[in-house]
């Protein structure tokens, strides 16, 4: 495959109310898109502003453009890792990598016309779905409660498998309380989103009285030896999310022990042959594996939505619907990702096909 062009553009799109990720609030969702074509047909891959703390749109681009541009163009790759040997160590810096490799992988698909998965070797997944559901932005006195609570119960009732909860320290056990008292049976996880740290400790125990499927991502993300400890002390598995950064983090976090769940982010870990890695090691040690999908646009999505098709990924695929982030103007960035559908047993459903 004969690379003619690299092109990476950044885009720009205001949310319809600021969210918060791990330590920010966000208005808007930034992205770095790349775009390889060999003349007549094209890849594509996204750096989103929310795949991981301290991403900067801007410098992905730059560093692109500048390192990993100049030694793509021109050159042609039969397989993936031909893309990496030729990369070197520039092959080691996940998140740039990632997004080459994720754009070949794509290219690939297109030249051959088939849809992502088929191209990574998986079988085609009805994917159950699952979406987050974050407090309003402001103090936590002037939040609307029961607007909040309209919004878990109509995601609830609209067919996701799952919820997933952002926890916040001031923002935990009352809301958990009200959500159980208004869906005891609803199926939930706790994202935490490394806000918590080790005086938090006897929070995180209570939190498991409100019986989440686990708690994600409690502490910092580099923080692999508290994780393990904590995990001794409590009897809900505990996910990690934000700290898989490659496949050393993934195998740090397994060999530690403790952790049940890793979350993966395709383009964050490293690219698609990075996620085949840990989806053998997460088999190794039997722990669950969910792919993480952030609130992005539609190519990220889709790539995210090809690899929860692989062998080994056990958990519903994150699905983020455009219309809750984005208005009308917008929503043309998520037309990459088709709508998932509510099948006979009340649950939605998504599945990827061929885009151009």
């Amino acid at each position: 495959m004969y690379i003619k062009s690299f092109d990476i553009s950044i885009i720009s799109l205001p949310f319809l109310s600021p969210i918060y990720y791990v330590d920010r609030w966000l208005d808007r969702l930034d992205s770095a898109i790349l775009r390889l074509g060999d003349g007549t047909h094209f890849g594509y891959a996204e750096v989103p502003v929310t795949c991981a703390p301290n991403v900067s749109p801007k410098e992905i681009q730059k560093t692109l453009e500048k390192e990993y541009a100049p030694k793509v163009l021109g050159s042609s790759f039969s397989a993936a890792h031909e893309l990496r040997d030729a990369l070197g160590t520039l092959a080691e810096r996940p998140i740039p990598f990632g997004a080459v490799e994720i754009a070949w992988w794509d290219l690939a698909a297109k030249m051959k016309g088939k849809p992502l998965h088929e191209m990574l070797g998986a079988p085609h997944v009805l994917q159950e779905v699952f979406t987050s559901v974050d407090r309003p932005a402001g103090e936590y006195e002037d939040i609307d409660v029961n607007a909040f609570l309209d919004d878990v119960k109509s995601l609830a009732d609209a067919g996701y498998v799952h919820l997933e909860l952002k926890v916040r320290p001031g923002w935990e056990r009352a809301m958990l309380h009200a959500v159980r008292q208004m869906l005891p049976g609803l199926s939930l996880h706790l994202d935490v989103e490394t806000g918590m740290r080790e005086k938090h400790v006897m929070s995180l125990c209570q939190l498991q009285d409100y019986l989440p499927w686990m708690i994600e991502q409690p502490l910092a993300a580099d923080d692999f030896v508290g994780h393990a400890d904590l995990a001794g002390m409590l009897h809900t598995p505990i996910g990690l999310d934000e700290s898989i950064v490659s496949v050393n983090a993934a195998k740090t976090a397994l060999r530690l022990g403790g952790v049940k769940c890793l979350k993966i982010n395709p383009v964050r870990v490293g690219g698609m042959e990075a996620v085949k890695d840990i989806l053998t090691l997460c088999r190794e040690h039997g722990a669950d594996v969910w792919i993480s999908s952030p609130v992005q646009t539609g190519i990220g999505a889709s790539a995210a939505l090809a690899a929860g098709c692989l062998e080994g990924v056990t958990g519903p695929f994150e699905y983020h619907d455009p219309k809750r982030y984005f208005a009308e103007a917008e929503m043309a960035a998520a037309t990459w990702l088709p709508e998932p559908v509510r099948e006979e047993d009340g649950l939605l459903r998504i599945g990827e096909g061929v885009k151009e």
